[in-house]
Formats: C-alpha cells, sequence, structure tokens
C-alpha cells in the first residue's frame, strides 16, 4: 500500500470535504523536525466521490474503486521553477496559514507540484512531536 493510500484510510469521514477546496496562503516547510524555509502555496482537497474512477500518479499504481476513503490533497509551491528541486527526497511536512499541516512528497520538481501524503492535522507542541505522539 502506498503511503498516500495508507494516509486516505487514516481520515476521519467526518473532516472529508463536501465540495473541492481551494487554499491559497503562506506556510512553512519542515523537514526533519527542523524549519527549513518559507513558501507561498495553492492546495486543492478533492474529495474521494469527485476522484476520477481511476486515478493515476506517477510513481504508483493504479487506484481504483476499492481505494480506500479520503480526499487527495493536491497543488503547488509557489515561486520560481525548480523551487522544490531541493525537496524532491523525502516527505516534508508543509503547515498552513491556518495552523493545520499535512506531510507530502514532490511530484514534479520542475514546476514545483506537491501531493500530500497523509491528512490534515492539527499543530503539535514541539514536546509533545518529540515524544512521537
Amino acid at each position: 500500500m502506498s503511503q498516500q493510500s495508507a494516509a486516505r484510510h487514516r481520515a476521519v469521514p467526518s473532516e472529508m470535504p463536501d465540495a473541492v477546496e481551494r487554499i491559497i496562503g503562506h506556510g512553512v516547510i519542515r523537514g526533519g523536525g527542523a524549519t527549513i524555509g518559507e513558501t507561498d502555496y495553492d492546495i486543492t482537497i478533492t474529495p474521494a466521490r469527485m476522484r476520477g474512477a481511476v486515478t493515476f500518479e506517477p510513481g504508483s499504481e493504479p487506484l481504483g474503486t476499492n481505494d480506500p476513503q479520503g480526499a487527495d490533497i493536491t497543488g503547488r509551491l509557489l515561486g520560481s521553477f525548480y523551487a522544490a528541486e531541493k525537496l524532491v527526497e523525502g516527505i516534508h511536512t508543509l503547515v498552513l496559514e491556518d495552523g493545520r499541516e499535512f506531510d507530502f512528497r514532490v511530484l514534479q520538481p520542475e514546476t514545483n507540484e506537491i501531493v500530500g501524503v497523509s491528512w490534515f492535522r492539527s499543530p503539535q507542541t514541539e514536546g509533545t512531536r518529540r515524544e512521537g505522539l
């Protein structure tokens, strides 16, 4: 199971949006417990019922009707082309202006496209994060 599929399993149905939601703002990128930088973002949240019957993503198997329930988080880090190239390795966290955060990976470093690999979570305090809670 891909990390993105696993993240959909953990999403709480009551937290799923009823319509496509677009969020534009300025946030913080974290990796390995440290702040890497700041970025503008343009994120789209697509409810499971609005995804196509089959969704293809580079580097993963097609997701079909047996896909776990949950929404897709996709979008772009806004900035110059190739700005996300330094983030192409590994999973990073994007903290939105409203405090919510989610883990993502870079899908296309040339155009700064990202895909969520976790669902939104509320910010944690540093002590709680270190303890793994």
